[in-house]
């Protein structure tokens, strides 16, 4: 527990006790209540710029397209089955 709070990787820890997996080692070591409060510290943030998706011309079209395709075949597709009845 005291390498994993140094900061020593899970994995090296698993290496260092002969463990095939680091599945066995896990039933030793369980992250503790200061760690877990300390996790968060370690993330940094992402080195991106958010932006918001804009569709172009081009592809509103194709949806437009196949939405109005597709209402078109659940009309009749609904007509059809009534007409049946």
């Amino acid at each position: 527990m005291h390498l994993l709070q140094s900061g020593v990787p899970f994995n090296v820890i698993a290496l260092w006790l002969g463990h095939e997996s680091t599945n066995t080692t896990h039933r030793y070591v369980e992250a503790d209540l200061a760690m877990k409060e300390k996790a968060p510290a370690r993330l940094e943030p992402p080195n991106t710029k958010l932006r918001r998706f804009h569709a172009s011309d081009s592809i509103l079209d194709c949806v437009s397209r196949r939405f109005a395709l597709f209402a078109t075949f659940q009309y009749w597709g609904s007509a059809s089955s009534s007409l049946g009845k």
